[in-house]
């Protein structure tokens, strides 16, 4: 038969048409087995749930032990399987033995309540100190409660300041027992290790146990970026609420400002924020910010701030997260 003949054409329309016809037909018979796969899946399943329903039902029959543990979802708590990922799931191969470290490093959570009022919490970073003193004298000159955040070495040198603090109402948080950047963040054990010498150093001193902590440099920073998520979790699984800022007197800058810099710095800052998280420094070599002090307190009062020590029932002032 030759290529272009009229044989040729009369064959190639043969063909076709039976194609047109064929095709149809053998689809119908897949999608019609397929269909009935789903369909006796469908019936099934319906079937498994309207059998679990009426053994939910009548929990106290043996039937209504048979059931799947990933089916009997109104089983009671204690016996309900653990379906969440755990930890070893999430991060495998990370060990979390840190975790039974210092089993006596707990806070209660309470109740996060927020406020529709402007509110300004000064915090003190670094001390205790001989210029905590005159911090102290300020505020309770203006009848303003703060918080501090202090370190290791200060507060053993000066644990008379340190109860002092706590005696005039204010609060005492965890800055850091070395405050050495390196070290503290070197690993979620490490951060531990430092957290519970000045969790202890703290509450030995006072009688108070500290919920509140101030990551040195900030929650993020160039010495943690490896560890922040890890550390963060940890401490907030154990109860602890740290806080970052945003607003600061830039008072811990190599060469010092002027106390009215500092004020400046403070009130710049704080302009336009319904919650102001002031971030000072009361170290001995900080006398310059205790001299800005009266000014920062007028000056913020003239914005319509009032004032509160930070506790774990404020919400979260973080980097990410302020208002």
């Amino acid at each position: 038969m030759k290529f272009g003949s009229v044989a040729f054409f009369k064959r190639l329309i043969v063909a076709g048409f039976a194609l047109m016809v064929v095709l149809p037909v053998v689809l119908a018979v897949v999608f019609g087995i397929l269909y009935s796969g789903e369909k006796s899946a469908a019936a099934d399943l319906a079937a498994q749930n309207l059998a679990l329903e009426a053994q939910l039902a009548t929990p106290d029959t043996p039937e209504a032990a048979s059931i799947p543990p990933t089916l009997n979802t109104q089983a009671p708590a204690d016996t309900q399987p653990d379906l969440a990922p755990t930890p070893e799931e999430y991060y495998p191969g990370q060990s979390f033995d840190y975790q039974a470290l210092y089993p006596h490093l707990y806070a209660e959570r309470p109740e996060v309540v927020d406020s529709s009022d402007k509110i300004c919490y000064l915090s003190f970073d670094d001390g205790p100190s001989d210029t905590t003193l005159r911090v102290l004298d300020t505020l309770k000159a203006f009848g303003v409660k703060a918080t501090f955040f202090v370190t290791g070495r200060n507060s053993r040198d000066n644990p008379e300041i340190l109860q002092a603090i706590v005696e005039a109402g204010h609060t005492v948080g965890v800055h850091s027992w070395s405050h050495e950047y390196d070290s503290i963040y070197s690993s979620v054990e490490a951060f531990l290790e430092d957290f519970e010498l000045m969790y202890s150093e703290i509450l030995q001193t006072t009688g108070v146990a500290p919920t509140v902590f101030r990551f040195p440099g900030g929650s993020v920073n160039k010495y943690n970026q490896y560890t922040y998520n890890a550390i963060v979790a940890e401490m907030l699984r154990r109860g602890f609420v740290f806080y970052d800022w945003n607003a600061a007197g830039s008072d811990a800058v190599e060469g010092g400002l002027s106390s009215t810099e500092v004020s400046n710095n403070v009130l710049n800052s704080a302009t336009g924020r319904r919650r102001a998280l002031v971030l000072l420094h009361d170290r001995d070599d900080n006398g310059t910010t205790a001299d800005a002090l009266p000014s920062i307190i007028r000056g913020l009062q003239n914005q319509g701030f009032t004032f509160a020590a930070l506790s774990a029932e404020v919400p979260p002032i973080t980097f990410y997260y302020d208002e």
